[in-house]
């Protein structure tokens, strides 16, 4: 799994999302929401794969210090500072979370990157649809917050020069035609999402396909984090229990939805 905590799936934790809207897309009962950001207190790299994008990105080649690279709900900055430590390339990550954004800060000094890290508190939305002349976008495991794969492209490759790169790190369906269930609606089947994905004329550079290894280790190390800061926080809360209880069960059923049906990818996509 590499160096950093990978969070990926059915694990996906839609943390990124608007504030306002963080308990639903946590899928989690109002009464622990002030919780949440304890729960993944033990996990720095919320639902993205830093060593992952670095071993796609290497290849290009691209210079450092002029490589300007957009992470779209960046969380604790994991995918920023490792891009910025490996690769010599300046980083903007842009999340909502204030506790998450000062995480990022501290890790980019910690690493000693933070000249060459920037972390910005907006609306991921907002900002994309202004942000300009990058030359990569990333938006790691956030599902269809943009939209579906078209769409999602659609509003990325606006803010990346020509020639540019985008970093989609999401997953496809390898066992039913399409899923009714919350946040799954996007999925599609493998040809038709790499269709999705270069519809506007883009060419898929690099398509990098998970192995179920790979994906149980990770969903198995989110319910293992989770469920030990759900204990701790029991032991100060005890009226807690119960919503904390319900909230992992369904977590562990959300990532067996994913072990049966979603095979995870990145794709590296260059835009036409």
């Amino acid at each position: 799994m590499g160096e950093y905590e990978n969070i990926l799936g059915g694990a996906q934790i839609m943390i990124k999302e608007r504030d306002d809207e963080i308990s639903d897309a946590f899928d989690a009962p109002a009464e622990i929401k002030p919780w949440l950001t304890t729960l993944v207190e033990d996990m720095w790299a919320l639902g993205s794969s830093p060593d992952v994008v670095v071993e796609i990105l290497e290849p290009l080649g691209l210079p450092p210090d002029e490589t300007h690279v957009l992470d779209l709900g960046c969380g604790k900055g994991a995918v920023c500072v490792a891009l910025a430590r490996d690769l010599g390339f300046r980083a903007t990550g842009v999340d909502l979370s204030v506790p998450f954004l000062d995480e990022a800060r501290r890790k980019a000094a910690e690493y000693g990157v933070a000249g060459l890290c920037e972390f910005k508190q907006d609306d991921l939305i907002r900002f994309v649809g202004q942000a300009r002349d990058y030359d990569i976008a990333v938006l790691i495991s956030l599902g269809a917050i943009l939209g579906g794969f078209d769409q999602t492209v659609g509003s990325m490759r606006k803010a990346i020069k020509k020639g540019g790169y985008i970093i989609i790190d999401d997953g496809f369906l390898t066992s039913a035609p399409k899923l009714i269930r919350r946040h799954y609606r996007h999925y599609a089947p493998h040809e038709k999402t790499l269709g999705l994905l270069a519809s506007h004329g883009d060419t898929i550079v690099t398509e990098r396909i998970y192995t179920d290894e790979e994906k149980r280790a990770i969903n198995d190390f989110y319910i293992e984090s989770i469920s030990r800061k759900a204990g701790e926080i029991v032991q100060e809360n005890p009226s807690l229990e119960e919503p904390l209880v319900r909230y992992i069960e369904g977590q562990k059923e959300e990532c067996e939805v994913i072990d049966e049906y979603i095979t995870g990818a990145m794709w590296l996509i260059k835009k036409g």
